[in-house]
């Protein structure tokens, strides 16, 4: 579930990111939550292409925790990516900027919007998210994943 500190966070992103032409989604357990899943986020995470994290670094630059850096990707194969971490409204934001090739970057081709209240979040579709949790062995996940779309007659 989404709690208030959640909802404002990204409301206020998504204000933020208003007419910028960043392509970008929500994914992780926030992702899953904000689609009906009863699973708690720990944290925001969000997936830009790397080109982009430059651009967020600057709009969201009162909210910097840490500066972009290299990270290993936990998936084989795939390409390292970059991360922008912040702070917004006590919620912990990872902004990952993926390169070509990300599992991420070819779900949001399918991106899903989500209406919450009265704002539209671009999410990652549960199926793309399915096939990330995949990759990266998260069983547990694609197992909640499955049972969710199958609970609420979505095809698999």
């Amino acid at each position: 579930m989404i709690n208030k500190k959640f909802k404002e966070a990204i409301k206020f992103i998504c204000t933020r990111l208003r007419g910028k032409k960043i392509k970008w989604a929500v994914i992780g357990t926030t992702n899953l939550a904000l689609q009906g899943i009863k699973i708690k986020p720990k944290d925001l995470d969000i997936v830009v292409k790397k080109h982009s994290l430059k651009t967020m670094e600057s709009l969201f630059n009162n909210f910097i925790v840490q500066p972009i850096k290299k990270q290993r990707s936990v998936i084989k194969d795939i390409p390292d990516f970059y991360e922008l971490k912040l702070k917004i409204k006590r919620i912990d934001v990872h902004i990952s900027g993926e390169e070509r090739g990300s599992p991420f970057l070819r779900g949001m081709k399918n991106k899903k919007i989500i209406r919450l209240e009265n704002i539209d979040v671009p999410c990652l579709s549960l199926k793309a998210g399915m096939k990330v949790y995949s990759k990266m062995g998260r069983k547990s996940r694609v197992k909640l994943i499955k049972k969710f779309l199958k609970k609420n007659k979505e095809n698999l």
